[in-house]
């Protein structure tokens, strides 16, 4: 799940399936696929492939498995993340931020400590010039919105640390001192 969102997958799915010694070897029973839509997070994605693999293990159960349909083509290793896959770099685009915020536990650094970033939108473009169009990495504000440049845009971070962002292993609380604009994440 989390390198098919990372990937911009457009779909994913489940299946029921013989295990065998090899990886992704057994034929399988039922299959479903399900569309990664833009706002899904990895919680949002399990919860419905969790729903669909319940689905059809209830559908072989109830109806029987019948004949196993041999898989085909090469099995795929999926690696498992690295936290340091999650640290968030703003000289990437926009799209690729957003599918590594979905997954969750992304971070970033400011005045040398870790934050956590829970969520944020692509900036819209004409929010992106009323702050200045800040470059990869540099905090802003526009009216209410908080942004931070990227690559090709910026990310809006919902407005104060309660929402958005916070420090590791803690409650998301306000900090001492919030950021100022022109204050660069990630350095």
């Amino acid at each position: 799940m989390e390198q098919a969102l990372l990937a911009g997958d457009a779909e994913t799915g489940v299946c029921v399936m013989a295990m065998e010694e090899g990886l992704d070897t057994g034929g399988v029973y039922r299959r479903a696929a399900t569309f990664i839509e833009e706002t899904d997070t990895l919680a949002s994605l399990r919860d419905r492939l969790v729903q669909l693999g319940v689905e059809l293990l209830l559908d072989c159960l109830q109806h029987g498995f019948g004949p196993a349909e041999p898989q085909h083509g090469e099995a795929v290793y999926a690696a498992k993340i690295d936290p340091a896959e999650l640290h968030l770099d703003f000289a990437r685009p926009t799209v690729e931020l957003l599918r590594t915020i979905s997954l969750g536990r992304t971070w970033t650094t400011l005045r040398s400590k870790r934050l956590l970033v829970h969520r944020a939108v692509a900036a819209e473009p004409a929010l992106v010039r009323a702050a200045g169009s800040p470059g990869p990495g540099e905090l802003a504000v526009a009216g209410e919105a908080v942004l931070v440049g990227t690559a090709d845009g910026a990310l809006q971070l919902p407005r104060g640390p309660a929402r958005g962002t916070g420090p590791p292993g803690r409650h998301r609380m306000a900090q001492r001192q919030p950021p100022q604009p022109g204050e660069l994440l990630g350095r």
